[in-house]
């Protein structure tokens, strides 16, 4: 054999440990989500409300808060808090009145009410992330996603013709 080849080694395939199996996984949707993400999750939206709030917003700012508030609301369908629908519809739409103003004024503003309502909408998706498994948070992104899909396929957002 020459002096610059090495031999090959005989391929030795690595045996599967079952980190992360089905059974692991479906425990884990049992369980509400971990700390860390619910503080995370809670730091994103809360600072989008403050750069909103203070007229520094952006369209990501504004689209967190819409996203978190689509998520509280099919929680809320979904029984996390049932008796708060009428709450996040209306600080859902409470919100699309400050993307509206976006479109009209050229910056993000609320009235006294309607950041009161969006306050407590997510003052509610705050409660839920800690109460709620992580399967049914899924479950809500899932449908948060689809019910913002149609609400632009019904009519385009005003943000969205910039």
């Amino acid at each position: 054999m020459p002096g610059n080849k090495r031999p090959t080694k005989r391929h030795r395939p690595r045996v599967f440990t079952g980190q992360g199996s089905l059974t692991d996984y479906v425990v884990a949707g049992t369980k509400p989500a971990p700390a860390t993400a619910q503080t995370s999750l809670g730091i994103l939206v809360h600072d989008a409300m403050y750069h909103l709030v203070r007229g520094q917003g952006t369209a990501d700012n504004w689209g967190a808060v819409r996203d978190a508030l689509a998520v509280t609301l099919a929680l809320c369908r979904m029984g996390v808090g049932k008796c708060h629908v009428g709450d996040v519809e209306l600080a859902r739409t409470a919100h699309e009145r400050c993307g509206q103003r976006k479109a009209q004024a050229g910056n993000y503003g609320y009235a006294i009410q309607e950041l009161e309502a969006v306050n407590f909408g997510l003052e509610i998706h705050t409660e839920q992330l800690a109460t709620t498994t992580v399967a049914n948070m899924e479950k809500a992104i899932n449908e948060a996603a689809a019910l913002i899909d149609r609400e632009r396929a019904a009519q385009q957002h005003p943000l969205e013709k910039q």
